[in-house]
């Protein structure tokens, strides 16, 4: 009898622990940049805010006066019968 696996099995054991070995990669660079992430993350309270603040009046006065102006799309008068010309269903 023959002791050695075939080719093909050789081919199988082969793939089997190149799928593994990737997976253990896979697995270590996903978790490597969840840690980068979670210590480098704008939000934290930690990092460097050194305490000072935004005047909040002058954006909220800003906010309020902002103003789209006039359209030139959308229905005419009040009487809401809309823009004149396009396409017509029946």
């Amino acid at each position: 009898m023959d002791t050695e696996p075939s080719r093909i099995q050789s081919a199988r054991d082969r793939a089997s622990v190149a799928k593994k070995v990737l997976a253990a990669a896979a697995a270590t660079l996903f978790a490597t940049v969840l840690v980068g992430v979670r210590l480098s993350h704008p939000g934290d309270t930690t990092a460097g805010n050194s305490g000072t603040s935004v005047d909040q009046t002058a954006n909220d006065s800003q906010a309020e006066s902002f103003d789209f102006g006039q359209s030139d799309i959308g229905p005419s008068g009040e009487s809401g019968a809309g823009a004149t010309g396009g396409t017509h269903a029946s």
